[in-house]
């Protein structure tokens, strides 16, 4: 089996995600052990933001690497794990809030496809780039949902 990033590619779905976790230096990361649930934001999520912004969004790495620490967790939650939590830890350091009523939500994204699993985690696809709560007036300027 395929570990997280390996399995992101094969999927072809999360090109812009991979490029921005490239961006972020955390491609390597999602390659250790873990275990990790990633919320991982398809192509058409990084769509919603203008192509400038997201390159403007890539070249700072600070605050690129934020953002997607807030779409990862330390443990790995299927969404039958998930149904136990209001909210839950991101390696980010903020919680991120989940949702559960006809479908699964994560912060604002709703999840599009669930339990896509990998060697060393479980990866949760999601149709919104979600932001720490603490860091959105920094970030509201780029349309992230």
């Amino acid at each position: 089996m395929a570990d997280v990033i390996d399995t992101l590619k094969n999927m072809k779905l999360f090109d812009e995600f991979l490029s921005a976790l490239d961006a972020a230096g955390l491609t390597e990361q999602l390659r250790e052990v873990g275990p990790f649930t990633v919320f991982a934001p398809t192509d058409a999520a990084f769509s919603k933001i203008l192509p400038s912004q997201l390159d403007e969004l890539k070249r700072d790495r600070t605050r690129i690497r934020n953002i997607l620490l807030f779409h990862i967790v330390n443990g790995c939650y299927g969404s039958d794990d998930l149904d136990e939590y209001d909210q839950i830890p991101t390696l980010q350091g903020d919680p991120v809030g989940i949702h559960i009523g006809p479908g699964f939500d994560v912060d604002v994204a709703t999840f599009t496809r669930t339990d896509i699993e990998a060697s060393n985690g479980i990866i949760h696809a999601i149709d919104t780039i979600i932001v720490p709560e603490v860091d959105a007036k920094l970030y509201g300027k780029f349309s992230l949902s």
